[in-house]
């Protein structure tokens, strides 16, 4: 039957001899055909030989019970686990409360400390002659500059306190703390795969978020998550569905569930590639800024990002938006780009990206006269 079409009739008639337990030969022989092609034809239909042996006809129901139960426990363990994200997720998908001013009748100056951590890469390598530049970076270096991170941020904090009754922290987890193996260049500059890049990640950030609710004695700390592109499961970035296939975003529904049982954390972390934040009169806008199209022209990056911002504004004004995903430090008043972790790479000099050295950025915004005190947090040694 080799490149010819079953009939219709010769398909009924091989069910049918199956179905009384022919063999194989024995229904080739019956129908004339070769054993290749009646053997082919029944793997294609799922048809199987049912013995006319009775003790071979019982072990054939104990195993097809056998498999019934396993699939319904399964099924069971499937929507048990997904109630458990459901849960999970619901936990930091509540909108945070908005952070009020506290110093009404005194002459205190109050401010909230807003600070970003994003674009780490932190499993992906960079060798000195990749770049004129000559940085490196791999795990160590990483760990090394996430703790440069962190205790920048706890030094800036106490040092604004000379002048500012600081209570309150507002920390950004911005995406691409990972590079993933999204493009096939990742698999040879990958320290390891996505779930091992995750367990090495995961217990450094959650301790660099102990290290300032203990070494800043803080009232709150918002902790805002928003996923990035790089650590993800599929080829392109979805829009619906996004977060369900990326890693960061199951990183930080973890974190928020480990951190629920401390009354000053509240966390963050949405489906949406779009969080919001209020503090005082100000609204306060996060994205990734994988959403942003730029197409490296003469205007620089502000182009787009301004155009994306009069987009996303006529849905939710906000005063101030923050974005990573360009590796650029900057702050122009009502927009803020973080840096990176990872620094000038061999991607940065192909898209003519301008070197800068690895950093995150700070500020303070004063309780009564907004934004301030705008600072870059250098994580290089």
């Amino acid at each position: 039957m080799k490149g010819q079409e079953w009939s219709t009739k010769q398909v009924e008639r091989l069910v049918k001899l199956v179905d009384k337990g022919y063999s194989i030969p024995n229904v080739a022989a019956a129908m004339g055909l070769s054993y290749a092609a009646v053997s082919g034809k029944m793997n294609k239909l799922g048809l199987h030989i049912q013995s006319t042996d009775p003790v071979s006809r019982e072990v054939q129901k104990e195993q097809d019970a056998k498999a019934k139960r396993e699939t319904k426990d399964l099924v069971a363990e499937v929507r048990r686990l997904r109630e458990l994200v459901d849960v999970q997720s619901k936990l930091a998908a509540v909108p945070l409360p908005k952070i009020k001013r506290v110093e009404l009748g005194s002459n205190l100056r109050e401010a909230t400390a807003v600070a970003l951590l994003s674009d780490l890469h932190v499993e992906e390598k960079v060798l000195a002659g990749d770049t004129p530049i000559g940085n490196v970076y791999n795990l160590d270096i990483a760990e090394r500059r996430l703790g440069r991170a962190f205790s920048g941020i706890e030094w800036l904090v106490n040092h604004h306190r000379a002048a500012w009754k600081i209570r309150n922290l507002v920390l950004w987890f911005g995406g691409d703390m990972m590079s993933g193996q999204i493009h096939e260049e990742n698999l040879e500059t990958s320290d390891g795969t996505p779930i091992e890049t995750l367990l090495w990640l995961y217990p450094r950030l959650l301790s660099g978020v102990n290290q300032l609710l203990t070494g800043l004695d803080l009232a709150s700390l918002h902790l805002i998550c928003s996923f990035g592109n790089h650590g993800r499961d599929t080829k392109t970035c979805r829009f619906a569905k996004g977060a369900g296939h990326s890693y960061e975003w199951g990183m930080y529904q973890r974190l928020a569930q480990d951190l629920k049982g401390d009354s000053r954390v509240k966390v963050l972390a949405d489906p949406s590639e779009h969080q919001y934040a209020q503090v005082y009169d100000w609204d306060l806008h996060f994205h990734h800024g994988h959403r942003i199209n730029y197409g490296g022209g003469v205007g620089g990056i502000m182009i787009p990002i301004n155009k994306a911002v009069a987009q996303w504004d006529k849905v939710r004004h906000c005063d101030f938006h923050h974005f990573g995903h360009f590796h650029q430090y900057f702050d122009h008043g009502n927009v803020v780009g973080n840096g990176s972790g990872i620094g000038y790479n061999s991607y940065a000099m192909g898209i003519k990206a301008s070197p800068e050295p690895p950093q995150q950025a700070f500020y303070l915004l004063d309780s009564k006269r907004a934004k301030c005190c705008s600072s870059p947090i250098w994580v290089q040694e």
